[in-house]
């Protein structure tokens, strides 16, 4: 199975195809130093959004990890079938929280927040990973206290965070995220 670590992922169904806002939020995610928030409604796709923004990073740096950050253990479970929709390895997807403890050789973490408070870090430290760490925080408005802050505080090279919430400045700083504007209605806004 270790060979099939530097595959390329395909996080996405075959059959999927990314909307117009999408793509334009892609590009400016891409342009702002792949470092931002995307605020989109609920159901739009943002799940789908984060998958396409790994896949394309994925593709270019096989080594990559990822560290998904939820807020809650049904997301978790949602994540996780989610990617295995896709062609990742399934012993490559590890759970962090609800009971669950990932496996060092795990790529992709899915990380319920309360248990990122306690061992995120540690486990990041583990994987020796820095420079091809994406770190995805979806709900990242949940994410402004400053012990939840302090749990995504593991120096990832890519960073996105998800928000359905309408406030301004939903943007965590903890992702270094620039503000890019980004507006296509009711539908989307990066930050």
């Amino acid at each position: 199975a270790s060979g099939d670590s530097d595959q390329a992922w395909n996080l996405l169904p075959q059959s999927f195809e990314l909307r117009d806002w999408q793509v334009k939020a892609l590009e400016n995610w891409k342009s702002s130093g792949q470092r931002g928030t995307v605020k989109v409604a609920t159901g739009a796709g943002k799940t789908l959004f984060a998958l396409a923004a790994v896949n394309r990073v994925q593709n270019n740096h096989p080594d990559l990890y990822v560290v998904i950050v939820v807020p809650t253990i049904p997301l978790m479970y949602q994540w996780q079938d989610e990617l295995r929709r896709g062609s990742v390895v399934p012993n490559e997807i590890g759970l962090m929280g609800g009971g669950h403890t990932p496996d060092v050789g795990n790529r992709i973490l899915i990380a319920v927040l309360a248990s990122a408070r306690e061992k995120l870090k540690e486990f990041v430290s583990i994987w020796n990973c820095e420079g091809r760490l994406f770190l995805v925080v979806d709900e990242c408005h949940r994410t402004s206290a400053d012990q939840s802050r302090k749990a995504l505080d593991i120096n990832p090279t890519w960073a996105l965070g998800l928000s359905a919430t309408p406030e301004p400045n939903v943007g965590d700083s903890s992702l270094n995220a620039p503000d890019v504007e980004y507006n296509n209605g009711p539908v989307a806004k990066v930050l």
